[in-house]
């Protein structure tokens, strides 16, 4: 499990002699010994905030009433310091005081505009101290992760002269934006749902390549953290403008992913259709590419799964649908039922709703079978679902239940992300180019995680990609 690291603020820690002392001493211990959890303390809250912007952490605990602080605007703008870098930084904190109350070290507006990062405010009361242990310990068990979501590159390599160069100015400053962000909130994997292709899938795919490897090079540095589907420009088409489909249409997206994990069979072997035999995919399997990744503590389960209809029907060119036989290997995949802590995240390509707004509602993007799925998927403790396709980004936070002669079955609870289109392919009409870091927290509610969105447009007019306000949510999980 990743050591949960916490970054504890408060000028008792520098009377080492006092009981003050002795008692955040004994709080740090029961917090060591029984989580995997490292702790940097810090006596002056410009210390702390200085230590903020050169390391990531978790968590940070502060104590607003600073005696050691001289109690005037200084102090004031500290406090405001702290504010301002846990916001940057989007890390989650707690207070643990001796005042019930932050309004009094804070502004009303300082505290709205950190409430959704703000874990409790805890009293250094004896009670105080053993709820605050109880919540740290509950939400250390489970390590914070960050997600960057792309989809639906559509690089185009037939693009020439002026348009060649913005296609190549605009993923340069895609991976430069990701890397810069990588530095404040590092990424702990990338996913990838489906349309590296736009035109031409062999030229497109083996192109796109490069920025694939600088992206994941220069940030996770670790390929088998990179997490990818194919989508209908893929693996469906052999052509795209000339409307033909191909017959051997998986080949191009395969070479991909030989290249791409350097030709280490460890990953690509574990996937759907992969034939030991020969080293290869099997010839128009309708369920290749469709595999699962597990991290090395158990918490966080991924499946990638192949959404895309391959076969030689015009009628059915565009549509997703996930196979019987893929729907097999969800079950036995996810057969065990999932423990207290453990996070179900689906990957693919299509999405489970159509996209819709108050005046459009697109039936073309979504599952044929997304009924199917959803109820296959929440059976199977599916906790958040990872889509592209529509080119537009959405996020659903689905409760349902079936009304039976008993009453209400068991409530059933799934989220579903899409993101836009992030390359060279032209926008969708209104929907512009963006892409998502998702970053997922345990709360101090053991069925209940926090999920922020954070989406990442791309400006035409100053071709700039520019960072938007984030989407708050929490995810309830059925256990």
């Amino acid at each position: 499990m990743k050591e949960f690291k916490i970054l504890w603020i408060d000028d008792d820690w520098e009377n080492t002699d006092s009981k003050a002392f002795e008692k955040l001493e004994d709080l740090s211990q029961k917090l060591i010994e029984n989580g995997n959890i490292s702790i940097e303390k810090f006596a002056r809250i410009d210390g702390g905030v200085h230590q903020l912007t050169i390391d990531f952490f978790d968590l940070v605990i502060i104590d607003l009433d600073f005696q050691n602080e001289n109690k005037n605007s200084r102090h004031k703008r500290s406090v405001s310091n702290i504010v301002n870098s846990l916001k940057q930084h989007k890390t989650k904190f707690a207070i643990l005081t001796n005042h019930s109350k932050a309004d009094k070290f804070l502004t009303n507006s300082e505290i709205e505009s950190v409430s959704y990062l703000m874990i409790d405010i805890y009293q250094k009361s004896e009670d105080g101290k053993e709820i605050f242990v109880k919540d740290i310990l509950d939400i250390a068990s489970f390590s914070p992760i960050n997600i960057l979501h792309l989809s639906d590159f559509h690089f185009n390599s037939n693009l020439q002269n002026s348009e060649k160069d913005e296609q190549e100015t605009r993923f340069e400053k895609l991976i430069g934006v990701i890397n810069e962000s990588n530095q404040s909130t590092p990424i702990d994997y990338i996913v990838f749902s489906g349309d590296l292709a736009s035109n031409n899938p062999a030229e497109d795919i083996n192109q796109s390549a490069l920025y694939i490897r600088n992206l994941v090079n220069n940030t996770i540095d670790d390929f088998s953290k990179f997490l990818i589907v194919p989508g209908n420009h893929d693996i469906e088409w052999e052509d795209f403008r000339e409307a033909k489909i191909g017959k051997h249409s998986g080949s191009a997206f395969y070479q991909f992913l030989r290249d791409i994990y350097h030709r280490n069979l460890e990953v690509i072997s574990k996937m759907v259709g992969f034939n030991p035999k020969n080293n290869s995919f099997d010839d128009n399997h309708p369920d290749s590419f469709s595999w699962s990744y597990v991290n090395e503590n158990s918490q966080i389960k991924f499946l990638c799964l192949n959404s895309v209809i391959a076969e030689q029907n015009t009628a059915l060119v565009g549509k997703g649908r996930i196979s019987k036989n893929t729907i097999s290997f969800i079950e036995k995949e996810w057969g065990v039922p999932p423990q207290m802590n453990e996070l179900r995240i689906a990957i693919f390509h299509h999405n489970i709703l159509p996209p819709f707004s108050i005046n459009t509602l697109d039936e073309n993007d979504n599952l044929l079978n997304s009924g199917e799925i959803m109820e296959v998927l929440s059976k199977h403790g599916c906790d958040i679902i990872l889509g592209g396709h529509c080119h537009g980004s959405h996020f659903y936070n689905f409760s349902y239940s079936t009304l039976n002669h008993h009453g209400f079955s068991e409530m059933k609870n799934i989220s579903h992300i899409s993101t836009s289109t992030s390359g060279g392919y032209t926008a969708t009409m209104d929907r512009p180019r963006s892409f998502n870091i998702i970053r997922i927290y345990q709360t101090k509610e053991q069925h209940i995680k926090s999920v922020e969105i954070i989406p990442y447009a791309y400006d035409s007019t100053r071709n700039e990609w520019i960072e938007l306000s984030g989407v708050y949510n929490n995810i309830t999980q059925n256990r």
